[in-house]
């Protein structure tokens, strides 16, 4: 990661484009992480964003499921009303798979 032309490179570079432009007398960290991790930081997060996002996965991969057959009759599925597991850092989505 972090060489030119690879996609790591290509990441950071970006990464610190878009630093520059939110903070422009600021020099950006070296790492991607502490990049990211600064400009996520800064950004405000609706209230229902992670229930949104949660929804969406939810609908991703139950399409997914009944593209390879399985039908979607069968995929009990609900997106949390309590904060998504990404707070923890471990993403996932949670069926109940009926007979």
């Amino acid at each position: 990661a972090g060489r030119p032309g690879s996609a790591g490179g290509d990441l950071l570079e970006a990464a610190r484009r878009e630093y520059r432009e939110r903070w422009p007398d600021r020099q950006p960290p070296t790492a991607l992480e502490a990049i990211v991790g600064e400009l996520a930081a800064a950004e405000e997060v609706p209230a229902d964003a992670p229930r949104d996002l949660g929804a969406r996965r939810l609908e991703a991969v139950r399409g997914q499921l009944a593209a390879r057959g399985i039908d979607p009759g069968r995929l009990r599925g609900s997106v949390r009303r309590v904060p998504l597991v990404e707070a923890a850092g471990t993403a996932r989505v949670e069926f109940d798979l009926q007979p």
